[in-house]
């Protein structure tokens, strides 16, 4: 259907209400008009269904003809109609506050009003209050405010002071547009103590100083469809100025209202258009213990914002979906509790229940970024720093100290917990994703393009106290830094399937911190190191990740604190080695298995400086060394195959070569021995010194060592009750200081069921 087709629909449906507007009897207006609550014209519910391309065309053809359509004091749609003209507004500027006190006095949520001004341009001396039930219907008016005048253009409620909970109920403001005239320090439009807001098509535009919009204290916030443009910041105020503020019922932050601990809650922002601002959407003023709930912010566009797009400070269930954001520094920034502009819940009010102590904060914050295509470059106009897409930023507070604004926060760790970062595009100069004690969080599927000019800014940066969180699917390009790293005591649980790409670092860092399992990554051209565990990190497995043409490394693990499983991994034409290993410690082992390894000449297939380690069937080919240990490593060497390095046997201090060249233990057999014990035998392999015993709790899965015996026989025990073990054994010699075990191939599997 074309677009002209939709506004003859349209126009002929709101044509038609007014041909049936009657005026019904207060007696009858319950069963007639139903809740207030969603109830919307015919014309607006066909609105809804159509494509998004001709709806604002249409919506303003039907809204230029509503004022002409409609009879004053008449019933349309479930409103009782209140008109105002032009020429009553310039009879007497005050006629428009006169029918909106009207509305105040006589409305009721089954008898709501809709008071419509007839479209025009309308100089403002004055505040334009709205009270409950109330629908100010403005398409087709401007309202410029005189200049150099100081006040609100609009506020919701009388600013008695004595305001308590949610009671200016069910108010919607539909059209128009607000110009603040270049006007500085007052916000344009309060909205406090309020249930239900809804604004839907408004322009705010031209302000200095101030913010567009001061929200505190509402149950029920919905603003769609509305354009916000165009602030000016002098000095160095520009954090401080939210487009859209969400703020507490204190003083010093939103005046004329009753003070009250009454958060904000069920706030959407949908289809708006942000643009040339110092910040959007958001809050900097908390309540401890009594966090904002139930916000949406999607299908926004945020253009040209100085500092920050979306804020939010100590918020749950929060959703940021859909949004494009560009021309930006910061996009997307949570913090938890910080030391300014935290109040405890009496400084509001007195009577307040909040508690005024340290609580753990919630597991699951429930907070959604997804689905948004962001751009961040440039520096924040406020200073801060870094240039970030998405930014949690936990605070661990170690000292209660009084803030300038606010009250003294308790000591304690208010982190972030419970976020899913996914399906983002992201582009960025610095970070796209930064969690600063972030915990059991995801960042998963996001498209993310580096542009940066340093070789320090990590693409997904990981750091103090950013434990058990997940990092999965992640496409990135260019990292100025490494694509993946954790810092200061980060963890995650798992690091899996990115696909990392031109890092001028690294691909996945980990810094004295823990990845328990990283697998399945590709990660090619690494400027330095495809994957590197630094001294005293830990992982349990690092498997199955494809690494190529990293020159100064393929995968380098430090001074490990676990057991590390290193298995299924493909490396190719890495530098210096495609496996280092330099564990100063034996307490743990490595096992460095099932690998292939494709090298050049001039590095190693596995180099070994240091640790306990279990090499064995690996593929190694095209290598310096297949395998290099030095003199001090102690473990296990058995069953690889090398084939066309330049030293294919496993070397030892640079001039010790062994073979492979013993049988496989034959006729392996496993018995119970009571609840907790096995017996283990097998047929003695001639030439052997030894033997080495590998058991799993899965046939395919991670095989320890548990035991090197001179004879072919073992009693494994302390072994758990009803549990099934799997066991295969090697026969090995031992290099000139015995620390090295050299093997020939394993003995088949046996299986073994404890009583």
């Amino acid at each position: 259907m074309k677009n002209k087709n939709f506004r003859k629909i349209l126009i002929t449906m709101a044509m038609c209400s007014a041909l049936l507007a009657v005026d019904l009897s207060a007696a009858a207006a319950p069963a007639v008009y139903g809740a207030w609550a969603g109830m919307r014209s015919e014309a607006d519910a066909a609105y809804d269904t159509l494509p998004s391309e001709p709806r604002e065309t249409m919506r303003m053809s039907a809204g230029a003809g509503f004022y002409a359509s409609v009879q004053d004091m008449t019933m349309v749609d479930g409103y009782y109609i209140r008109k105002v003209s032009a020429a009553e507004m310039g009879a007497n500027p005050k006629a428009l506050q006169a029918a909106l006190d009207e509305a105040g006095t006589n409305a009721t949520a089954a008898r709501p009003y809709k008071v419509v001004l007839e479209p025009g341009k309308y100089t403002v001396n004055t505040v334009i209050r709205l009270l409950g039930n109330t629908c100010l219907y403005l398409e087709g008016v401007t309202f410029v405010q005189a200049k150099n005048e100081g006040y609100n253009m609009l506020v919701v409620g009388n600013e008695s002071g004595a305001e308590k909970g949610y009671c200016y109920e069910n108010i919607t403001i539909c059209g128009g547009t607000f110009d603040k005239n270049g006007n500085a320090s007052k916000t344009l439009m309060k909205v406090g103590h309020a249930a239900n807001f809804i604004m839907e098509n408004v322009t705010m535009t031209n302000i200095k100083d101030a913010h567009f919009m001061e929200v505190a204290g509402v149950n029920g916030f919905t603003m769609r469809g509305c354009t916000v443009s165009d602030m000016t910041v002098t000095g160095k105020a520009i954090a401080t100025y939210e487009a859209i503020q969400f703020d507490i019922l204190v003083d010093k932050h939103i005046g004329g209202y009753g003070y009250e601990d009454l958060i904000s809650q069920n706030i959407l922002i949908e289809g708006c258009t942000f643009t040339n601002l110092s910040r959007g959407v958001g809050n900097h003023n908390a309540v401890l213990n009594n966090p904002m709930r139930g916000i949406e912010i999607k299908n926004n566009t945020f253009q040209n914002i100085k500092s920050l797009a979306l804020r939010f400070m100590d918020v749950r269930n929060c959703s940021i979906t859909g949004n494009t954001i560009t021309g930006t520094p910061r996009a997307i920034e949570f913090d938890s509790v910080m030391q300014e502009g935290t109040y405890f819940g009496t400084t509001l009010d007195k009577s307040s229940g909040t508690p005024k102590k340290y609580i753990k904060p919630d597991a699951d914050q429930q907070i959604l970024v997804s689905g948004n295509t962001i751009n961040c470059s440039g520096k924040d106009a406020d200073g801060e720093s870094p240039t970030v897409c998405v930014y949690l930023r936990g605070m661990e507070i170690t000292k209660a100290v009084k803030a300038k604004d606010g009250d003294k926060v308790p000591k304690g760790d208010y982190y972030l917990s419970g976020v899913t970062i996914e399906n983002n595009k992201m582009t960025t100069t610095q970070h796209a994703v930064f969690f600063r004690n972030g915990r059991n969080s995801t960042v998963n599927n996001n498209q993310i393009v580096c542009k940066g000019k340093t070789d320090s800014d990590d693409a997904i940066y990981l750091i103090q106290k950013s434990i058990d969180n997940t990092v999965t699917k992640n496409t990135i390009k260019n990292p100025s830094g490494s694509g993946i790293s954790l810092y200061t005591k980060a963890s995650a649980k798992l690091i899996a399937d990115n696909k990392i790409t031109s890092a001028r670092n690294c691909g996945i860092f980990v810094d004295a911190c823990t990845a328990e399992e990283i697998t399945g990554n590709t990660i090619s051209k690494p400027k330095k190191i495809g994957i590197v565990m630094t001294a005293y990190s830990g992982s349990e497995n690092i498997s199955r990740n494809t690494i190529t043409s990293a020159p100064e490394g393929g995968i380098n693990v430090g001074a490990t604190n676990t057991d590390l499983n290193m298995s299924g991994n493909i490396i190719k034409k890495c530098g210096s080695a495609q496996i280092l290993l330099n564990n100063n410690s034996t307490a743990q082992t490595i096992y460095v298995s099932k690998n292939t390894l494709t090298g050049k000449s001039t590095a190693d297939g596995v180099l070994c400086t240091g640790g306990n380690v279990v090499i064995a069937n690996n593929k190694i080919s095209s290598n310096r060394y297949s395998i290099l240990l030095t003199d001090n490593v102690k473990g296990t060497v058995v069953f690889n195959t090398c084939k066309k390095n330049k030293h294919n046997d496993l070397s030892i201090g640079f001039g010790q070569y062994f073979g492979y060249g013993l049988a496989k233990p034959a006729s392996l057999k496993a018995k119970a021995k009571g609840a907790k014990a096995a017996q283990l035998t097998w047929k003695a392999v001639s030439g052997a010194k030894g033997y080495q015993v590998f058991r799993a709790t899965e046939k395919d899965g991670f095989y320890t060592k548990v035991a090197t015996v001179s004879k072919p026989s073992y009693k494994d025990q302390k072994l758990k009750k009803k549990t099934t073990y799997y066991y295969k054994v090697v026969a090995c010699n031992y290099s000139g200081n015995k620390n090295i075990a050299v093997g020939g191939d394993f003995s088949q599997t046996v299986t073994l069921k404890t009583k």
